[in-house]
């Protein structure tokens, strides 16, 4: 019976690509036949046997060394296609890493042909051009072309916010105190949400909490002096002594009014600090008296109450969750903030270098933006400045329509924001 041999078999045969287990059942005059056969006749045969396409894989297959690694890359590529294949967030994870490929694919271009080097990497012809187009637009770190998107911030505007991110002096605020800063100095006008998403990437130095979940309302007073919140809050320096720090603020404003650190945990002590808030801050307020909030703990008690007894001190002393069913959150939300925005970032030697350095740290908790206060200071709503949540509504409203005029007229040639990566 007369076989027929499919004609891509004869001419691998001719070039040698065949090995010697392939053919070792073919009649040795039809071997002959297919290595003096001229296949150029064939149509297309011009170009599948150019001589500079013959000259390259007669000297590729003359070379063993060539061979074999060229046999080695192809299993391991085979290899590398399956696991390609069963990786849990491909798409994903070739997005952050679109312009390492970007940069391969160009590069090999002259090697292959952009259809087999997009295939080597799961993507489309179509997609690497979507991704060289975003990556060339070096406006917005967030690939988004200022052309394609007019209302993303400017490129002014991304300078200004990576050197407040940047800035030594906003390394210990929070992100929502440094967007407020940045707004109450006139130079940037933006969304939380959009100062947050830019902000990411410049916060190289201090991971900072984005979000936090809501909590439920507490007691409020309606202005300053209404409310006063005492507790105490432990620390240890690096001697490990034990420290014992004694804050009260005022509910409205949230202004730290007095504080005391001490080794000693007693009434005596928080007794010390009311009245020195009380004489400088609450001496000559009108009625109604204002309203002392703590806790149940013994430095609350003792010589406390005495003194509010007797009346000594003019309070209306209350305990959280027994006279009224309201926690003493606020104060144990600053006393979180002041450790882990002050405290828990220094290396504090002992006692002296603890209490020196709170000097320093309460002021500047009192004089830095606070996002419940809407971009005021605790000091400067305590003195009189009413917080309000539109205060910058007009200027972002202004900035929103300057950006879109000025960007009307942009091309991705205008682009020319650079982020400075950091290691």
């Amino acid at each position: 019976m007369k076989h027929s041999y499919h004609t891509d078999f004869a001419i691998q045969f001719q070039l040698g690509l065949l090995e010697k287990n392939d053919y070792k059942n073919i009649p040795k005059s039809t071997l002959y036949s297919w290595k003096t056969r001229n296949f150029s006749h064939f149509i297309g045969g011009d170009i599948v046997f150019s001589d500079e396409k013959l000259e390259l894989i007669k000297t590729f297959l003359s070379n063993q060394v060539l061979l074999k690694a060229a046999k080695g890359l192809y299993f391991v590529h085979s290899v590398w296609v399956k696991i390609m294949e069963n990786v849990h967030g491909i798409k994903t994870l070739l997005r952050k890493n679109k312009e390492l490929i970007i940069e391969t694919i160009d590069f090999v271009i002259p090697l292959l042909d952009l259809e087999h080097a997009c295939k080597l990497f799961k993507i489309s012809i179509n997609q690497f051009y979507a991704w060289k187009r975003k990556t060339q637009c070096l406006l917005s770190p967030t690939n988004s072309c200022a052309k394609e998107n007019p209302l993303s911030v400017s490129p002014t505007e991304l300078i200004t916010i990576k050197q407040f991110m940047e800035d030594e002096q906003y390394k210990d605020f929070p992100l929502v105190s440094v967007y407020y800063e940045m707004m109450r100095k006139g130079k940037a006008f933006m969304s939380l949400t959009t100062f947050y998403k830019y902000a990411k990437l410049f916060d190289n130095v201090v991971k900072r909490r984005l979000f936090k979940a809501k909590q439920k309302t507490g007691i409020r007073a309606t202005k300053p002096k209404g409310i006063i919140h005492a507790d105490v809050c432990v620390y240890r320096p690096l001697d490990y002594t034990k420290l014992f720090i004694y804050f009260i603020i005022d509910n409205f404003s949230r202004m730290i009014l007095g504080w005391k650190i001490s080794i000693q945990y007693n009434s005596s002590i928080m007794l010390d600090n009311l009245r020195t808030v009380y004489c400088e801050y609450l001496l000559e307020k009108e009625d109604p008296l204002a309203v002392l909030l703590v806790d149940d703990g013994i430095e609350n008690k003792g010589f406390v109450s005495s003194a509010i007894e007797k009346q000594e001190i003019m309070l209306n002393r209350l305990v959280a969750q027994k006279d009224i069913h309201f926690s003493n959150s606020m104060i144990e939300a600053v006393n979180k903030r002041m450790k882990y925005d002050f405290l828990f970032r220094e290396q504090l030697l002992d006692f002296n270098h603890t209490q020196q350095f709170l000097d320093t740290a309460v002021k500047q908790y009192n004089n830095r933006p606070h996002s419940a206060l809407f971009g005021y200071t605790p000091k400067e709503v305590f003195y009189g400045a009413i917080p309000n949540k539109h205060l910058f509504k007009p200027q972002m409203e202004q900035a929103k329509a300057l950006r879109k005029t000025e960007k009307h007229a942009l091309t991705c040639d205008s682009c020319a924001f650079t982020l400075d990566k950091q290691p």
